[in-house]
C-alpha cells in the first residue's frame, strides 16, 4: 500500500500550487481527432454484453423508459462540469473512451463539440465501448489508485493526513469553504437556509451541543469538496497513463477548432456546445418529459393549474387537442408534427437566404445554389422518411415511450373530464387557439394568420427560433 507521502507527490507532480489547482501545461492539437478521448459522468455502472464488451446505456433504457432519451453524451479530454442543463457532482463513475475507437465500432455521433458530443445508438446495444476504455470509480480502501482498466478515488472515511494533502491542492475557494464548514462558522442567511427543514430545524434547536449538530449535518458537504478534487485529479491521472491530454475547452478558440474538424469528416460540429438544447433530439426528448407534468398536472383536476401549464409549455398545441377533442396523446403523432414544421422551416430558410444572397451579393454567410439544393435535398428526404430518414434509433425510443404515456394521458383525461369545471378549460383554450388564428409571429412582425395549420404552434412555441 502506498504510503501517504507518495500519495503527496503524485498530486503535486499534476497540480500547480500556484494557481491552488489543476493548470493545464500543455494543449494538444485539437484538430486531430486522434488526440480525441470522450470522458462520460454517470451515476449508472456500465454493463456487459452476451460478448462481454461494456455498453453505456441510454437514459431512456437506463430508466425503463420514464424519459424518452435516446442520447449518450460526452465531453472531450475534460469532465463535464456543472451547469443549468445538469448536475453531475454526484455521478460516481467516469468513463474515458477513445473517440475514434468508439466512432469504429458505433459510427460517427450526431454533433460534435468539446463539452456536448452526443450519440443516438442502438436503444438495444447501447453504446458500446472499446476494449481500451477505462472505468473511473469509487472505492474507499485507499486515496485513489491508477489501474490497467479501473482507477479508484476515495469518497468517505478520509484520514487527516489525506485531507491535508487534498486541502493544500484545491482552489482557494474550495478549501476556504471546506474551512468555513469544518469550523461551521456560518452567516445567518446561510444558517436559516440549511435549518429551514422543519425536521432539521427541530433537530437542531434540542441539540446539547449545536456546534457538533451543525459539524454532522454539514460533513457531506465536506465530503463532496475531497471527493470532487479526487475524481477530477484520478480522471486527469488515467488520461495522461492513455496517452491524452486534458483540456480546458472554455477557450473558443478550442472549441471552435473541435466543431471545425467534426465540419470537415461531415459531422455536425458545434463551437457554442449548446447543440443538444436546440436540436431536433432536444425537442424529441421534451415532449416525453412534458408530457409526464401534463399527466400529473391533470391529476389535480385543478383548471387554472392546467390552462397555466399549457399556456407556457413548448408543445401547446399538442397538450390543447388532448383536452378539445378528447385523443389521448400521442407522443409519436407529436413528433411526426415536429417534423412536418422543421421541413417547412429548412425550405423557408433557403428562401431566405437566396432572397438575402440577392440582396448582399458576394456575402458567404448566405451559401451557395449546391448548399442551398443540399438543404432542400435533406428536407425531401425528412417528408419522405420522417422520423426514421432522421435517426432509426431515436424512432425506436420514441415509439416506445408513446403508448406508455398515452395510457397515462388517457387516464388523465377521463379523470379530468369528471371535473364541472371541465368545459370552462375547454372555454379557455376556444379562445386561446382563436387568437392564435388571427395573429401569428413573421419576419415582419404580428400579422394575421391566413392558415390556422398549427397557428398555436406559431403564437406560443415557433419551433423555427430553435433550429
Amino acid at each position: 500500500m502506498a504510503k501517504i507521502d507518495d500519495y503527496e507527490r503524485a498530486i503535486a507532480d499534476m497540480t500547480d500550487s500556484h494557481w491552488g489547482g489543476f493548470s493545464t501545461r500543455y494543449t494538444p492539437p485539437m484538430s486531430n481527432t486522434e488526440n480525441w478521448i470522450c470522458v462520460h459522468a454517470t451515476k449508472y455502472k456500465p454493463k456487459r454484453n452476451r460478448n462481454s464488451q461494456m455498453y453505456i446505456e441510454t437514459t431512456g433504457a437506463a430508466t425503463g423508459y420514464k424519459y424518452a432519451r435516446a442520447t449518450v453524451h460526452f465531453t472531450l479530454n475534460q469532465i463535464v462540469s456543472s451547469h443549468m442543463g445538469g448536475n453531475w457532482d454526484d455521478a460516481p463513475f467516469v468513463i474515458l473512451t477513445p473517440y475514434e475507437d468508439t466512432v469504429k465500432i458505433n459510427g460517427n455521433p450526431q454533433e460534435v463539440a468539446s463539452e456536448d458530443t452526443y450519440f443516438v445508438p442502438n436503444p438495444d446495444t447501447g453504446l458500446i465501448l472499446p476494449k481500451n476504455a477505462r472505468i473511473v470509480r469509487p472505492n474507499n480502501d485507499t486515496l485513489f489508485s491508477i489501474g490497467e482498466n479501473v482507477s479508484t478515488y476515495k469518497t468517505d472515511n478520509f484520514t487527516d493526513d489525506e485531507i491535508k494533502i487534498i486541502l493544500s491542492h484545491v482552489k482557494s475557494p474550495d478549501r476556504e469553504l471546506y474551512d468555513k464548514y469544518d469550523k461551521c462558522d456560518l452567516p445567518e442567511f446561510e444558517l436559516k437556509t440549511l435549518l429551514q427543514d422543519e425536521y432539521v430545524k427541530k433537530a437542531y434547536d434540542a441539540a446539547g451541543d449545536k456546534h457538533l449538530f451543525l459539524h454532522g449535518l454539514l460533513e457531506e458537504t465536506r465530503m463532496m469538496i475531497l471527493t470532487m478534487f479526487l475524481r477530477e485529479f484520478v480522471v486527469r491521472k488515467t488520461m495522461k497513463a492513455m496517452g491524452y491530454e486534458y483540456v480546458h475547452s472554455h477557450e473558443d478558440n478550442i472549441s471552435a477548432t473541435v466543431a471545425k474538424t467534426a465540419r470537415t469528416q461531415g459531422i455536425r460540429g458545434n463551437s457554442g456546445n449548446k447543440g443538444h438544447s436546440g436540436s431536433m433530439e432536444k425537442e424529441f426528448e421534451d415532449i416525453g418529459v412534458s408530457g409526464l407534468g401534463f399527466v400529473t398536472v391533470c391529476k389535480t383536476g385543478d383548471i387554472g393549474d392546467i390552462y397555466e401549464f399549457i399556456m407556457h409549455s413548448s408543445h401547446t398545441k399538442a397538450f390543447a387537442a388532448v383536452i378539445l377533442d378528447g385523443t389521448p396523446l400521442s407522443v409519436y403523432r407529436f413528433h411526426e408534427e415536429y417534423m412536418a414544421q422543421k421541413i417547412r422551416f429548412i425550405r423557408w430558410d433557403v428562401d431566405n437566404y437566396r432572397e438575402m444572397a440577392q440582396k448582399y451579393p458576394g456575402d458567404p454567410n448566405f451559401g451557395n445554389e449546391e448548399s442551398w439544393q443540399k438543404d432542400l435535398a435533406y428536407a425531401d428526404k425528412l417528408e419522405k422518411e420522417g422520423i426514421q430518414g432522421y435517426n432509426p434509433y431515436l424512432d425506436i425510443v420514441l415509439r416506445r415511450n408513446s403508448n406508455r404515456l398515452a395510457q397515462e394521458c388517457a387516464k388523465a383525461l377521463e379523470e379530468l373530464k369528471q371535473n364541472p369545471k371541465y368545459p370552462l378549460l375547454c372555454q379557455m383554450l376556444q379562445d386561446l387557439i382563436e387568437k392564435g388564428k388571427k395573429w401569428h409571429k413573421t419576419k415582419g412582425g404580428w400579422q394575421p394568420e391566413p392558415n390556422y395549420e398549427n397557428a398555436i404552434f406559431n403564437l406560443m412555441h415557433p419551433f423555427g427560433n430553435n433550429m
